[in-house]
């Protein structure tokens, strides 16, 4: 007769809850959508650019009122780079996509926010010449339904 030991139940718990866990997503592991990806960019680059103009501030007034050279100089220099680094960072690519996830292109969505920028009355390069849709190739709109 066989008889299991405790060690082997111990080991299969053990796998079970490894399976388990497998399957779980952990906080840790999630990913930003794409829009709170541009949108924290953006963040960042409005941040690194409004923060010149306070450094180029500083930098005038230690100079004039402290006649200061030296930290006038250091807060001009590092003023300096804070342009590109902005720029650099606002073009970055952010997380990349999981390849896992499925892309799906939904026209009627885009049509409908078209439509209502149209109704505001801002023109959408998106809509042509203005008449509802964009023209497909040839001149034709072209429907997915």
């Amino acid at each position: 007769m066989d008889v299991p030991d405790g060690n082997s139940a111990g080991r299969r718990g053990l796998r079970r809850l490894i399976r388990r866990r497998a399957g779980v997503e952990l906080i840790t592991d999630a990913r930003q959508t794409p829009l709170d990806n541009l949108n924290a960019r953006r963040r960042k680059y409005a941040i690194l650019q409004g923060s010149r103009i306070p450094f180029l501030l500083a930098s005038a007034v230690t100079w004039v009122w402290w006649e200061n050279t030296w930290i006038s100089a250091v807060l001009f220099a590092v003023s300096v780079p804070l342009p590109w680094i902005a720029v650099v960072i606002g073009n970055g690519a952010g997380e990349p996509r999981d390849p896992r996830v499925k892309q799906v292109y939904k026209p009627g969505v885009v049509r409908d926010l078209n439509a209502r920028q149209m109704l505001r009355g801002g023109g959408s390069p998106e809509l042509g010449d203005g008449r509802g849709d964009a023209p497909g190739p040839g001149g034709r709109v072209i429907e997915h339904d």
